[in-house]
């Protein structure tokens, strides 16, 4: 696969370090985001870069890289490092919601993430979404053998060239 064209270029390990850096920006922007989406950047797994650097992200469905109906999560994940790609860390998640104020309404983005916990314990991913009422930072359910439309929309990493 060739080169994927970059959506979007973000800087991770900026000022915004916990949990609650996010929830008061994007309250202060007017930013939705959902009670297990909170849990999920309160555990022990979520982190943010300590040295400031940019990503190349790229959006890519489960069908442009040979998937017909449905994938896991696993195959999708597979098949994008086959391809080059990396998954995003976790700090992508909000980090693109925040550095993405004019997203277009109806757009669903989901980050290519290893999953996190929420609350109760239930494994998932960030979304970045825009509804009618205007961005929202969401999560949805989802392990390595939870199976996706092919059409559904993925965030990875780029890797630039050195």
């Amino acid at each position: 696969m060739k080169k994927l064209e970059v959506f979007k270029t973000i800087k991770l390990g900026s000022i915004l370090k916990t949990a609650f850096d996010f929830e008061n920006v994007f309250s202060d922007f007017g930013y939705s985001m959902d009670e297990l989406t909170k849990s999920m950047m309160t555990q022990f797994n979520f982190t943010v870069s300590t040295e400031r650097k940019e990503v190349d992200l790229v959006i890519v469905t489960a069908a442009q890289i040979g998937f017909e109906g449905k994938a896991s999560l696993r195959d999708l994940w597979a098949k994008a490092k086959t391809l080059g790609l990396q998954l995003c860390p976790a700090e992508v998640g909000p980090m693109l919601r925040f550095q993405y104020p004019k997203q277009p309404e109806g757009e669903w983005l989901r980050i290519a993430m290893q999953p996190l916990p929420d609350s109760n314990g239930d494994l998932r991913f960030f979304v970045v979404a825009s509804g009618s009422s205007g961005p929202i930072f969401t999560s949805c359910y989802g392990g390595p053998e939870e199976f996706f439309s092919s059409k559904f929309q993925w965030v990875f990493i780029q890797p630039r060239e050195s």
